[in-house]
């Protein structure tokens, strides 16, 4: 089940993104030959009434819009075909893809935010990450994921404040062992340990390394409040995903972490199964801010590409020739697909490592 709900995020995604596409084009008088949903054979075709053919196909990664080209069954330069339409309409529709990616991602973050609420932490208990060994935690019988309830007579569950290395330090300074008052599993365990001052970190300290466990509470928003929200965590998503591309751009950073279809559907899956409903729509935002930045990208082949020659286009007040811009972007989609089964290769080596 979380499989499919992978394949159908990525479909969403796509969708969303070529209707984008169609619903311009048809709002601003462009016609489409044919809207897809998938890509490979046809399992379902109808003509409207408009003169588009709608397809559903076997493979539910991807989709297009075609339009009336030149070369097309209407001839060159005829009303129906792209190149007779005004560079700007065919600016707008190039754009609305990408745009379409955004406001999927701000919907469905107000939506969440509004009917689940916002979840915030209440408190947190500190447990053990890691013993080290040969120390005193680790002789007092402490180990790996204990939860630390308390310390001599401070009690450190659903703690709002840090507490627990000023603890250990008062009490080590008098030399006397600390009882340590742990949960593991269904039980309650007391251990005696004797911290020691740690010379490089000017500290004392049991021997342990730490994390915390969060207890949380949602709080209800209201409608407004979710729509304020939505907008940060889009911008900062959004953010994020621009530097993390700068970083892969400037220095590789992050290249091999790189994943293609498999990988994605793999962690998405991954992810669903961990985190349920929340990490499905969070993962979905993200994603579909990711897909609408990455299209915007003057990539050949990419609609920010295409709106890159419809701008050149408008200030120079002259089509470029349409077999030369077919070629630049016929060039961006052999090099995207070369990289497209690039990182499927590697998806499927790392799975099978």
């Amino acid at each position: 089940m979380t499989l499919l709900l992978a394949i159908l995020m990525i479909g969403i995604l796509v969708i969303v993104h070529e209707w984008g596409h169609f619903a311009a084009s048809r709002l601003l008088g462009i016609p489409v030959m044919e809207f897809s949903m998938g890509m490979g054979p046809k399992l379902w075709q109808k003509k409207g009434k408009h003169g588009t053919q709608y397809t559903l196909r076997l493979i539910p990664f991807g989709g297009y819009c075609a339009y009336y080209a030149d070369e097309a069954e209407d001839g060159a330069g005829t009303p129906r075909s792209y190149y007779s339409q005004k560079a700007w309409k065919r600016l707008v529709a190039s754009l609305m893809g990408p745009v379409m990616n955004f406001l999927l991602a701000f919907l469905v973050a107000a939506l969440f935010l509004w009917i689940g609420g916002v979840r915030q932490p209440t408190g947190y208990t500190p447990y053990i990450v890691e013993v080290e060994g040969a120390g005193p935690a680790y002789f007092a019988g402490l180990k790996d994921g204990d939860l630390i309830v308390s310390i001599n007579s401070t009690n450190l569950e659903n703690r709002q404040d840090d507490v627990m290395s000023g603890v250990i330090a008062s009490y080590g300074e008098t030399g006397e062992p600390l009882q340590v008052t742990v949960r593991r599993g269904d039980e309650l365990l007391e251990k005696s340990v004797t911290p020691f001052y740690d010379e490089q970190l000017q500290r004392y300290r049991m021997g342990i390394t730490t994390g915390g466990v969060y207890s949380w509470e949602t709080a209800r928003v209201s409608f407004g409040e979710s729509i304020t929200l939505a907008a940060n965590a889009c911008w900062n998503a959004g953010t994020l995903i621009l530097t993390t591309l700068r970083d892969l751009v400037t220095t590789g950073k992050g290249a091999e972490s790189a994943m293609g279809p498999v990988g994605t559907v793999g962690a998405i899956n991954s992810q669903i199964q961990t985190g349920g409903a929340e990490s499905f729509f969070n993962l979905l935002v993200v994603l579909s801010i990711n897909l609408g930045i990455f299209n915007l990208l003057p990539i050949p082949g990419l609609d920010g590409s295409k709106a890159l020659f419809l701008l050149i286009e408008i200030i120079r007040r002259k089509p470029i020739d349409p077999e030369k811009e077919a070629r630049v972007h016929l060039f961006g989609y052999i090099l995207l697909l070369g990289l497209m089964l690039f990182l499927t290769f590697s998806d499927v080596m790392r799975l099978m490592k």
